[in-house]
């Protein structure tokens, strides 16, 4: 139901359907928890091969199409798999990851994302504000962006305590920012005035925890982070891991420029951890100031 609704009917004659899902397979990163959600939901009903586009070029895609003999392919993000899915050769679902969106581009990777968004069947957007803004600029798409709000989904608790890494004594708060160290993310936003508190409150405690996904951003946050008082970094968890530790955080933040729709947010609402995230476009479609974060 999922690819004939997007997809279209008339590229969906099979009951069971070969699909390709491609996304930039990085780990702990929202494109990729999102992408293996897509497969996996679908992989009930049909033949999914995921593929990461990290490394790949046009032909190994293509070649990946021709092996799994697929029907349909879906990816995410209008860049990191756009650009593949124009060229693969089998009408494909496009869903837009967030920054593809919001953040500035060099002026061949704007020509390569229109190629791609006019070429799919259908676009995704996880809200009305991507969508409308998916329609700005693109207006050739306009009417062929269907929107279908972010979902998540939490496997049962690890067995694993971020409090007990870090250290911490039971009176202790502990604030948690799940992000990559990357400029978007912005995740020196609130270092400053939070070790300002840890000095006034020596309870307080920040956790970033992260993959280093722009080294030459990455190096000097890093060293920033490590000598802000009541800060600490750690490299990415396990899903697993991360989700425990959101669960017994006292609150979770988010700081990006931009946003799609945030995962990290939904997974915390769903695990019943206040949220607080910086106002952006994606952050405002699920949060109502007061009511859920």
């Amino acid at each position: 139901m999922f690819a004939t609704r997007f997809v279209g009917p008339e590229h969906c004659t099979n009951p069971r359907m070969n699909i390709l899902v491609l996304a930039a397979l990085t780990d702990a990163t929202g494109n990729s928890v999102t992408a293996k959600r897509i497969a996996g939901l679908l992989s009930a009903e049909h033949h999914v091969t995921l593929v990461d586009t990290n490394g790949a070029d046009a032909a190994s895609i293509r070649a990946r199409a021709e092996e799994t003999h697929a029907h349909v392919a879906i990816g995410v993000h209008a860049l990191l798999s756009g650009p593949f899915l124009r060229t693969a050769g089998i009408p494909y679902l496009l869903v837009f990851g967030g920054t593809d969106l919001y953040e500035p581009m060099h002026p061949l990777q704007e020509k390569q994302m229109a190629r791609a968004v006019s070429g799919a069947a259908r676009s995704l957007a996880f809200s009305p504000e991507n969508r409308a803004r998916a329609e700005w600029m693109w207006p050739d798409v306009r009417g062929r962006v269907e929107l279908l709000p972010q979902a998540v989904d939490v496997p049962p608790k690890a067995p694993y305590s971020l409090r007990d890494a870090l250290g911490l004594q039971p009176e202790d708060f502990l604030f948690v920012l799940p992000t990559g160290i990357r400029r978007v993310k912005d995740p020196l936003h609130v270092v400053a005035a939070f070790s300002a508190w840890h000095r006034e409150d020596p309870r307080m405690h920040l956790a970033v925890v992260g993959a280093v996904l722009e080294h030459d951003y990455a190096e000097p946050a890093l060293e920033t982070l490590r000598r802000s008082p009541g800060v600490h970094y750690l490299p990415p968890l396990a899903r697993p891991e991360m989700l425990a530790a959101i669960a017994e955080s006292d609150v979770v933040l988010n700081t990006s420029l931009s946003e799609g729709m945030c995962g990290v947010v939904l997974e915390a609402m769903l695990l019943g951890t206040p949220v607080v995230a910086r106002r952006n476009a994606g952050n405002q479609s699920v949060i109502v100031h007061g009511h859920t974060g």
